[in-house]
């Protein structure tokens, strides 16, 4: 029951009807003074999307387990039973881009700087562990380990979080070792910095492309441009890529930005924009392989949104458990490579499970015989394949220029 107070009119505001009591008689709307705040309205969105009643907790699971028997029940009219099609892919399309601003980030670095910047170069006396101070580097740590008795000895978490201070230390006093990472660099000289993602280190000493030698501004790009014999120059896309390149560089090297946080940023906030422009594509060509006397574009829609509410659950999980086994390795470093390949399996897992359930869901939907259903699918599933990375690609690629 609503708590919103009634108004003093008797007459609905919705079809204009005589109200005796809280309710209109013919359409049934709520006679009450009715202006709730923003936490009302995404709370009672919520409540009313995942409520049992609406069916969503049996929607996700037919859409999860059961490929293409929630596409095929909605086509035959059980429509009731499921979350519609375009307001399931909208919610699952909004908790698969919003998940990762809200995650927190269990990175180490700060807390590693923090400690090293409270730790002079040549005045380390080592730390304490176990009773036993001036340890200073990762083999006395493993000798005074192998000393301990057994009732003493440091856990996986200690062992992990000493090793790993001492490692940032050793690190931090001897940055030709920390740099040696950086050795083989492309011509470009693009190397993501591990400090704060930078695509570009202060260090960088300009591009070197064919004549373009030791790149640095824009000013100086079109200086050596307008030296160059006109068979030497570059082509119009050419220069348009290199000079924005020059201008990211510019920008994060002269003037201190990270231009690269902001590039992945837009690119991941608007993924989601740039798969929903595909969906069209994907039902016509669904479309394009079966009986336009059958199936209208309408039911390959349906397939379609249904498979990409799918594909973005997949993504999400995937999402929850890169940032769980990430969280987990950065807490306990002696297990990450556990936890990495726990990561990289489940990665394996869903990329295959998908690749199934796209066989299995065209399949049970379109009722063709084994192998003629199994032809077009393969066909389909590479073509979409092709034209998905076409379009990122392309997405990408609009999205670097418009930074």
């Amino acid at each position: 029951m609503s708590h919103h107070k009634l108004r003093k009119e008797k007459n609905c505001l919705n079809c204009g009807s005589f109200v005796l009591h809280r309710f209109c008689p013919k359409c049934g709307q709520e006679n009450s003074i009715n202006r709730p705040s923003f936490h009302y309205l995404f709370s009672h969105f919520a409540e009313d999307f995942v409520h049992y009643d609406s069916g969503f907790w049996k929607t996700m699971k037919t859409l999860t387990r059961k490929p293409g028997k929630i596409i095929r029940d909605y086509l035959d009219g059980k429509r009731k039973t499921y979350v519609p099609p375009v307001k399931l892919y909208i919610f699952v399309s909004f908790i698969t881009f919003f998940i990762p601003f809200i995650l927190p980030d269990f990175d180490q670095s700060e807390n590693e700087s923090r400690f090293i910047s409270e730790t002079p170069n040549n005045d380390f006396e080592g730390i304490e562990v176990a009773g036993v101070n001036n340890i200073k580097t990762i083999q006395q740590l493993d000798s005074l380990q192998s000393v301990l008795p057994e009732n003493k000895k440091l856990t996986g978490l200690e062992y992990g979080i000493y090793a790993q201070t001492l490692k940032a230390i050793e690190e931090n006093m001897n940055p030709i070792l920390s740099d040696s990472a950086d050795v083989g660099n492309s011509a470009l000289g693009i190397d993501m910095s591990e400090e704060d993602g930078r695509f570009f280190k202060e260090n960088h000493k300009g591009f070197n492309v064919g004549k373009y030698k030791n790149i640095q501004s824009v000013a100086q790009f079109d200086s050596i441009d307008k030296s160059l014999a006109k068979e030497d120059r570059m082509g119009w896309a050419s220069k348009k890529f290199f000079k924005k390149l020059i201008e990211f560089r510019e920008r994060e090297v002269e003037k201190g930005e990270n231009v690269s946080s902001i590039f992945l940023e837009k690119l991941s906030h608007n993924l989601s924009k740039a798969l929903f422009i595909y969906l069209p594509f994907f039902a016509f060509f669904l479309w394009l392989f079966h009986s336009k006397k059958k199936w209208l574009y309408y039911d390959h829609g349906i397939f379609t949104l249904y498979y990409f509410s799918f594909l973005l659950v997949l993504i999400t999980f995937n999402i929850l458990v890169s940032w769980m086994t990430t969280s987990i390795s950065l807490l306990i470093p002696s297990l990450e490579n556990i936890f990495t390949l726990i990561s990289l399996f489940v990665n394996l897992f869903s990329g295959g499970y998908a690749f199934f359930y796209f066989f299995r869901a065209h399949s049970r939907v379109y009722g063709e015989r084994k192998l003629i259903s199994r032809v077009k699918s393969f066909s389909l599933f590479w073509i979409n394949s092709f034209f998905i990375l076409l379009i990122l690609m392309v997405y990408t690629l609009f999205t670097f220029m418009m930074i």
